[in-house]
């Protein structure tokens, strides 16, 4: 209790040195705008990783098959047909999935190549999620 009333009391009185108020006062308002400007930012940032995750998630499967060792599984054609054939999968297809490096002038980008079979546009629902450009099936 001492020491607060030692604090207003030094907070209430008169000072003689006013340029010390007057940065005080301006080390305060600079600390609340750098704490406002952090808040919105982070709230952007917020809503963006929630807009990229909706979209992103209509990419990826509920249950993906991976092989236990290498990168494909043989026969994959075949075992898509038996897994459909389970009851309650509404879809079942194969698919090679890879990252890369795409370079385009000068420029370069980590990137997700995906051979899909036809018919994946109309099971993943990826017209709707790409902003620009459009989905090709050859």
């Amino acid at each position: 209790m001492e020491s607060l009333r030692i604090a207003v009391r030094y907070l209430l009185s008169r000072k003689s040195m006013g340029a010390v108020n007057v940065i005080s006062r301006i080390s305060v308002a600079g600390v609340a705008v750098a704490t406002a400007a952090t808040l919105c930012v982070l709230s952007v940032f917020n809503g963006f990783s929630h807009l990229a995750a909706s979209r992103l998630s209509k990419l990826d499967p509920e249950l993906r098959v991976m092989p236990a060792g290498g990168k494909v599984i043989g026969a994959a054609d075949s075992l898509a047909a038996l897994i459909r054939g389970v009851d309650g999968v509404e879809c079942a297809m194969p698919m090679v999935e890879e990252r890369a490096l795409a370079v385009y002038d000068g420029r370069q980008m980590p990137v997700t190549l995906m051979g899909v079979p036809e018919g994946f546009g109309a099971q993943s629902g990826i017209d709707d999620i790409i902003i620009d450009g459009r989905y090709l099936q050859t």
